[in-house]
């Protein structure tokens, strides 16, 4: 029998086997509170009910993750962390808009505990066999993170549980965070999965991260004169981040420069000096083109000194932010308006762009709404020709649709008047 018929048999005993003994993810959209609503992973999300399992899985196109049955009524449906264990594998799938819908890969899943009086897990910890956890209170999950390679070793899950009524705070939350920088608000590291090597750029750094309890609640800021009359805005455009560490552009020296360290430095500078009430991110914070692959990982390079200031701060959308990434840009104003100390929102679907929002500005000492600013999204790219669609399309523009929008809620704001002229005139930060 041939090499390619005995391919194609063991293919379709997989397939087979898989769909008899193997259960498929599929996606259900619940309301909050419903059962359905467990098996939505949204890791911003406050969510109280600790975990119950953990596992590892592998994921196959059109064909489901190998998960465990588990038949009890403890706890909810298996949820996928929906970002892979390897780094290449994610980069492949977000460099040119995955879309945040992984299809194949090694992937972690959880279920919760839904009984107040069920054993929950309380510290989890990603280790090789050599740097595992001590102690009779640790177990090893049978599933492995990484399988052992000829220049690494195995890397394991270690879970410890506590049972019902311990002092205790469950583990609630699991991601996957790529590179070095700081992982997403709330969340701790609990161990490295794969190291990044200095002389493989392909091996990217894979961390773990967890989540205890509700995790670190900031409410929404309201933005207020100073009792001066001022009010600061810092804005920064064109950030470019990416998901690793980029050549710096346009230096004198290239070589010592680190393009993420030096860009913060400089706006750390900038909060301190200035010491703004709102920073203003006008558009292409990540930089796409197939580097901004995880939007997860990426962001918090730059929202870190915002969120340790308690600055507030709004974001707009430039041409190359959803070049490419795991999310939609839908899904990535979504993101961005669940970050501590931001004041986004994805604004009405029926106008042009993602992310056309009023932010109102209050009096000093009352609620008195003496100011507005207008985030509108010009675009990515314009829509191409339709007598010459070989040619690259332009940039886009604000259309009119938005700038209606705009004009009529003005409209119907009661508005401060100085010698017959509005005092203060809105504002509309934008990407250029």
């Amino acid at each position: 029998m041939s090499a390619a018929l005995w391919v194609v048999l063991f293919w379709v005993l997989f397939v087979v086997v898989s769909h008899h003994l193997h259960t498929p993810i599929a996606p259900r959209v619940g309301q909050p509170g419903r059962l359905e609503d467990l098996e939505r992973y949204a890791p911003l999300v406050p969510q109280d009910l600790p975990l119950y399992n953990i596992t590892v899985a592998i994921c196959a196109p059109r064909i489901g993750c190998a998960l465990p049955r588990i038949a009890d009524d403890d706890a909810g449906p298996w949820v996928r962390v929906d970002r892979p264990l390897s780094g290449p594998t994610a980069r492949r799938l977000g460099m040119w808009n995955g879309r945040g819908r992984p299809s194949y890969g090694r992937f972690v899943f959880y279920r919760r505990a839904l009984r107040p009086d069920s054993a929950r897990i309380v510290d989890v910890r990603a280790a090789t066999p050599e740097k595992r956890p001590i102690g009779p209170e640790w177990r090893r999950l049978r599933e492995v993170l990484v399988p052992q390679r000829a220049h690494h070793a195995s890397v394991h899950l270690y879970v410890r549980e506590a049972p019902a009524g311990a002092p205790d705070v469950g583990v609630t939350e699991l991601s996957v965070h790529y590179g070095h920088h700081t992982p997403l608000h709330g969340f701790v590291s609990a161990g490295t999965v794969v190291s990044a090597h200095r002389l493989h750029s392909s091996r990217v750094k894979v961390t773990l991260l967890m989540r205890h309890g509700l995790g670190p609640q900031v409410p929404r800021p309201t933005l207020r004169f100073r009792a001066d009359g001022t009010f600061k805005i810092l804005q920064i455009a064109d950030l470019h981040f990416s998901v690793l560490e980029e050549p710096c552009r346009d230096v004198a020296d290239r070589q010592t420069c680190q393009s993420h360290n030096h860009t913060m430095a400089r706006i750390e500078q900038w909060l301190d000096t200035e010491r703004p009430d709102l920073v203003a991110f006008t558009g292409d914070q990540w930089n796409g083109q197939g580097t901004s692959w995880d939007e997860r990982s990426s962001t918090p390079i730059w929202i870190e000194p915002l969120v340790r200031r308690k600055i507030p701060w709004i974001p707009v959308f430039g041409n190359h932010d959803s070049d490419s990434g795991f999310f939609s840009r839908t899904e990535q104003m979504q993101f961005l308006a669940q970050l501590p100390y931001s004041l986004a929102q994805v604004g009405p679907s029926s106008l042009h762009g993602v992310g056309n929002y009023e932010v109102p500005v209050y009096a000093a000492t009352n609620n008195t709404e003496a100011w507005t600013l207008w985030a509108l999204d010009s675009g990515a790219n314009a829509p191409s020709s339709l007598w010459r669609p070989w040619q690259s399309a332009l940039y886009d523009w604000i259309r009119d649709d938005q700038i209606e929008w705009m004009l009529r809620k003005m409209r119907a704001k009661p508005v401060a008047r100085r010698g017959g002229r509005a005092a203060r005139p809105p504002a509309a930060p934008r990407h250029l």
